[in-house]
C-alpha cells in the first residue's frame, strides 16, 4: 500500500497541486484532497474537443465493432468488449445504435445466435 501512496505524492508533485491528506481510521483509509485550480480552458474550448474527439472515438468503435462482428458473427457482447477494452456497457450502447440505425442484427437467441451486417 505504501507504493500507492508514494505515487499519488509523487503525482501531485508533478502536477504542481498539494499533496493529499492521508488518515487511517476504523472505517478505512481516507484520503483528502486540496482544492486545486483546474487548468484554464473555455467552456468552447472544452465544447469542440469533446465534440471532436468523441466523434472520431465512436466512429473507430463501430468499425471496430464491424470488423470484429464479420470475422466472427457469434462472438457475444462480452466477448467483444474483451477484444475492443471496451466496457460491456459501452459495446452494448454501439450495439443499440448500429441496431437503430439498421447496420445490425440479432439471429438468433443470444446464447448461440449469430450477428448479421445489414448495411
Amino acid at each position: 500500500m505504501e507504493r500507492g501512496i508514494e505515487r499519488i505524492v509523487e503525482a501531485c508533485r508533478e502536477a504542481d497541486i498539494p499533496s493529499p491528506e492521508f488518515r487511517l481510521e476504523a472505517t478505512g483509509l481516507w484520503v483528502e484532497f486540496s482544492y486545486a485550480q483546474p487548468h484554464k480552458t473555455t467552456k468552447k474550448t472544452i465544447k469542440k474537443t469533446t465534440k471532436k474527439t468523441g466523434e472520431k472515438t465512436r466512429t473507430n468503435t463501430t468499425e471496430k465493432i464491424l470488423d470484429l462482428i464479420s470475422a466472427d458473427p457469434s462472438l457475444s457482447i462480452q466477448e467483444l468488449a474483451d477484444k475492443t477494452g471496451i466496457s460491456f456497457g459501452g459495446i452494448a450502447w454501439q450495439i443499440k445504435k448500429l441496431k437503430k440505425e439498421n447496420r445490425l442484427e440479432r439471429v438468433g437467441p443470444d446464447k448461440g445466435g449469430s450477428w448479421k451486417i445489414l448495411k
